[in-house]
């Protein structure tokens, strides 16, 4: 089973050019960083108390990245909130975009490809293999979606994750990826309503508020350094 940041980075790369869609390129490195720690709460790990994340199950899963993420809580003295998790592991766990691209390449979902561009500079791209995955990933979002029918009678198409991971896609403004036009607004207005009675929505919440301040932040930050350089010259 793919996890989280596996599924989100799927939805957020290009198939035609093997790169992250332009409109995520800020919010996805902080989107999976949520998603770790998403994965880390549906497994037990660690949990919401307040409005701090604190490890209830420190023993590592024997999944480099989530051991690494956990073990980073866990050391932590202070207890921390979901804003400054989704930006320390955003910041420590450094190759997790890596990472995950490195997993999918493993089981052949993704290949890697490398050009030089006029000769010089080289360019990794990461188109997929086969497509087919992606697919099952965006057709369990659609059908719980679009047809809420089918969820009473295949209640696996309503688990937790999938929910979680609507979630994570809206804040990464990755919904045109798996909705058309029209669908992605309504999709966008029911978000709060469809994950309200998920056993962690509130923990979401708080990852999904951390990841738009983030980008808030970040796209605020950015601005201000090219004003400053514009400025100087």
């Amino acid at each position: 089973m793919l996890t989280l940041a596996e599924k989100l980075l799927l939805i957020g790369l290009n198939d035609e050019t093997g790169k992250v869609h332009y409109q995520a390129s800020t919010a996805l490195p902080y989107g999976l960083a949520g998603a770790v720690l998403a994965d880390l709460m549906l497994l037990g790990k660690v949990e919401l108390q307040g409005k701090n994340i604190v490890v209830v199950d420190p023993k590592p899963v024997g999944q480099p990245i989530f051991d690494k993420a956990l073990h980073i809580i866990n050391k932590t003295p202070r207890k921390r909130n979901a804003k400054y998790w989704v930006q320390r592991l955003k910041r420590d766990l450094k190759t997790l975009r890596q990472d995950v691209l490195t997993l999918l390449i493993e089981q052949g979902i993704l290949k890697e490809e490398k050009r030089k561009i006029l000769g010089l500079f080289e360019t990794r791209t990461y188109p997929a293999v086969d497509g087919e995955m992606e697919e099952q990933v965006k057709e369990k979002l659609r059908v719980l979606v679009l047809q809420p029918t089918e969820i009473e009678e295949n209640k696996e198409l309503a688990q937790e994750r999938t929910l979680v991971l609507l979630s994570l896609v809206n804040a990464c403004d990755l919904l045109r990826q798996v909705f058309d036009r029209q669908e992605a607004r309504v999709v966008k207005k029911q978000v709060k309503h469809l994950t309200k009675d998920v056993p962690v929505s509130k923990a979401v919440k708080e990852m999904v508020d951390a990841i738009n301040a983030s980008v808030v932040l970040a796209i605020t930050s950015a601005a201000v350094v090219t004003s400053s350089s514009s400025s100087s010259n």
